[in-house]
C-alpha cells in the first residue's frame, strides 16, 4: 500500500475515468503521511461543457418538473465510490473515537482509585492496534475502490468484517476495560460507592456505547457499499444512490 504494486504506475486511472490519482502523494493519516487517501478524486469533477449541467445552462428554460429531474440526476454523480469512501473513513473514525473515550475513562477511574493501571495499558494498547488494523484496512479497500480491484475490496470486506464483530462485541459486553450497554445495567443496578466514580463510569459508559453501536452501524453500510460495488462495479452504487433520490 506504500508503493504502487505490479502493473500500477504512480498515477493511475479509477473506474468511470476519473483523473489520475498520484499515490505517491502520501497525506494520511495526518502527520504520519503513510498512505495516500483523498476521496474526493474518485469522481471527475465534471466540467459545464460536457455535462448535465452543460444542458441546463445552454439549454432554454425546462418545464419545472424537468429541471427537477436534471438536478438531481446531476447531484447523483457526486455519489458512489466518492460516499463510499468517506463513509468507510467515518466508520474508521467512530471506532477509534469510542477507544479514545474508552481510555480517557480508564485513566479517569484509576486516577479516582476505581480502576487499575493495567485498565489503562489495554486501553492505550487497543487504541494503537486498531488504529494500525484499521487504518490499512480502510487504506486497502480505498484502493480497490479507486483501481476497481476485486482482490483489495475483498480483503477490506474480509477485515473490516471482522473488526465489525468486534465492534459488536465492545458495545455490549461489561469486561476488563471495554464499557458496553452491559455496563450501563450493571451500574444502574449497582451504583458505585463514590458518587464521582458512578458519574464518571456510567456517562462515559453511555457515551463508548454509543458511540460503537453508531460504528457498527456506519461500519455495515460501508461494508454493504463496497461488497456492491465489487459485486457490480463502481456504476452500481451510483445507480442505487439515483434510483433512491428520484
Amino acid at each position: 500500500m506504500l508503493r504502487p504494486g505490479p502493473g500500477l504506475s504512480s498515477s493511475s486511472t479509477s473506474g468511470g475515468g476519473s483523473p489520475a490519482i498520484n499515490w505517491e502523494d502520501f497525506n494520511y493519516p495526518p502527520c504520519l503521511n503513510m498512505w495516500h487517501f483523498s476521496p474526493s478524486e474518485l469522481v471527475p469533477t465534471r466540467p459545464p461543457t460536457n455535462s448535465y449541467a452543460a444542458h441546463v445552462i445552454h439549454c432554454p428554460p425546462a418545464p419545472p418538473t424537468a429541471a427537477h429531474v436534471i438536478h438531481r440526476h446531476a447531484r447523483s454523480q457526486d455519489l458512489g465510490p466518492r460516499t463510499v469512501a468517506r463513509v468507510a473513513h467515518l466508520a474508521l473514525l467512530l471506532a477509534l473515537l469510542a477507544l479514545v473515550i474508552n481510555l480517557v475513562v480508564s485513566i479517569g477511574l484509576m486516577l479516582l482509585g476505581a480502576g487499575e493501571p493495567v485498565h489503562v495499558m489495554y486501553a492505550a494498547f487497543n487504541l494503537i492496534l486498531a488504529f494500525a488494523a484499521g487504518t490499512w484496512t480502510l487504506m486497502t479497500g480505498y484502493k480497490g475502490i479507486a483501481t476497481n480491484k476485486s482482490k483489495l475490496m475483498r480483503r477490506y470486506l474480509w477485515m473490516w468484517g471482522f473488526l465489525m464483530v468486534g465492534m459488536a462485541i465492545a458495545s455490549l459486553i461489561n469486561l476488563v476495560n471495554f464499557n458496553g450497554w452491559a455496563r450501563v445495567m450493571s451500574l444502574l443496578e449497582t451504583p458505585a460507592a463514590d458518587s464521582r466514580v458512578q458519574s464518571l463510569w456510567l456517562w462515559g459508559s453511555i457515551v463508548e456505547s454509543s458511540v460503537w453501536s453508531s460504528a457498527c452501524l456506519v461500519s455495515f453500510i460501508a461494508w454493504c457499499l463496497v461488497y456492491r460495488i465489487n459485486d457490480r462495479g463502481p456504476t452500481a452504487v451510483r445507480g442505487w444512490s439515483r434510483s433512491n433520490r428520484l
